[in-house]
């Protein structure tokens, strides 16, 4: 199939379906290229934000360290 083939095929579909057409084919092209150095550094933050949520999870669940700022929720703020 030709590339002019392809996007008159494209066009017969709904947008919804279209968009669903072309993130799959994006998934396969990132899953091809090889990871840059930005994406790298990207990984790596995520994997320590990751790390740190799970660290203080525990302070912002219900009775936590944090949760006592919720006592200034019904003050008004501009005040």
């Amino acid at each position: 199939m030709t590339r002019a083939q392809l996007i008159v095929e494209l066009k017969r579909l709904n947008p919804r379906d279209r968009i669903s057409v072309l993130e799959a084919a994006m998934k396969t092209l990132c899953d091809e290229l090889p990871p840059t150095e930005q994406s790298k550094r990207a990984n790596g933050t995520k994997r320590r934000l990751a790390v740190a949520a799970k660290r203080l999870r525990a302070d912002y669940e219900a009775g936590g360290e944090m949760t006592s700022f919720t006592a200034l929720d019904s003050e008004d703020f501009h005040a």
